[in-house]
């Protein structure tokens, strides 16, 4: 099993939630076609202060979908499709006005990679994958983090990072920002909780030690899906504390002047749901944030994808349909506290 589905069951203790399938629908036969002419976002219609599914029948489909990520300029954009037995990052972007078909994206296919986001300069993808360290023998149980760069016909080959922020332990969803840190979350000792969210900083390509972010952020129970803002100025996440609305919610916290976080807070009942909301991905414009949840569609949707059919990519007999949704992250400035 690798490091996410675990999320869905004993991690985070959402079994009996997520077992529950609100609304599955049968597989459509029609393939969804792409825009015919490559606009930001695949030409959806942005999104205002309610979450709407994000570009249905090409992303949210009746399958599942999980983690978004995307070039500033909204022209490239990756995507995490999920089974009960694989996990796969489809990809898509503008070649000369055109987006191109959906396809598994260069650096996976092989391995269960998923959790993927996109640095603020757009010219590196991070993701979590259960490859082996040296790219032969057998797959790690516990799932580490990489990336890979844009290189001059694509992107290179995968990263890890160094044994300093890979443990023997789970390192999930990283998450870089301008200001050269990367956070994401584990289970190492010595945190608050199961999961705890930590940085390291990223100077000159070198990595830091990791941090906990503290008790302003983390508590006894579960922190997760860590999203930074591209300048930096906020973090959201998912956590499983009590006094939210259901299995996992979105809380934000902010970087206070002094360089420490306020303390975090619950986005809402805009956002969360009394089914499960988890990873947050601010676009690298700052303009909407993405998130994935597995609450029920109002009707099924017209629309597969060739490469889901290749993969095997159908609705789960096992688990909910989740689903990729955005919103302007306007409304996320109402939770700042104010100065003084």
């Amino acid at each position: 099993m690798f490091g996410k589905r675990a999320l869905y069951g004993g991690v985070i203790g959402l079994a009996a939630v997520v077992l529950v399938c609100g609304g599955c629908a049968q597989t459509e036969t029609e393939t969804a076609a792409l825009p015919e002419v490559s606009e930001p976002y695949l030409g959806e219609q942005p999104p205002g202060d309610s979450p709407v599914l994000f570009a249905p029948g090409i992303v949210s489909t009746n399958t599942r979908e999980w983690s978004m990520a995307s070039t500033p300029n909204g022209l490239e954009l990756f995507f995490g499709v999920v089974t009960d037995d694989r996990s796969w990052i489809l990809h898509t972007k503008d070649v000369d006005g055109h987006w191109t078909e959906l396809a598994v994206a260069s650096f996976s296919g092989v391995f269960d990679d998923y959790d993927l986001t996109m640095s603020p300069d757009g010219n590196r993808v991070y993701f979590t994958s259960n490859r082996p360290i040296d790219g032969t023998g057998p797959v790690l149980e516990n799932s580490d983090i990489w990336y890979v760069d844009r290189s001059d016909d694509g992107w290179g080959d995968p990263v890890r990072f160094p044994e300093s922020i890979n443990t023997e332990m789970r390192e999930l969803y990283p998450s870089e920002s301008r200001d050269g840190y990367v956070y994401f979350f584990s289970t190492r000792p010595g945190g608050f909780g199961s999961f705890d969210i930590y940085r390291v900083a990223l100077r000159e390509g070198e990595f830091g030690s990791p941090e906990n972010l503290g008790a302003s952020i983390n508590t006894e129970e579960n922190e997760t899906d860590t999203c930074i803002s591209p300048d930096g100025d906020y973090l959201v996440f998912t956590s499983t504390r009590k006094g939210g609305f259901g299995s996992g919610d979105l809380y934000v916290s902010f970087r206070s002047d002094d360089g420490g976080w306020t303390q975090a807070v619950n986005l809402g009942d805009a956002v969360n749901t009394e089914h499960l909301e988890f990873c947050p991905s601010v676009s690298r414009d700052g303009k909407y944030l993405f998130f994935t949840s597995n609450r029920p569609k109002a009707e099924a949707i017209a629309g597969t994808s060739a490469i889901r059919e290749e993969l095997g990519v159908t609705p789960s007999l096992e688990r909910p349909d989740i689903d990729v949704y955005w919103v302007d992250v306007g409304f996320i400035e109402s939770f700042r506290p104010e100065v003084g």
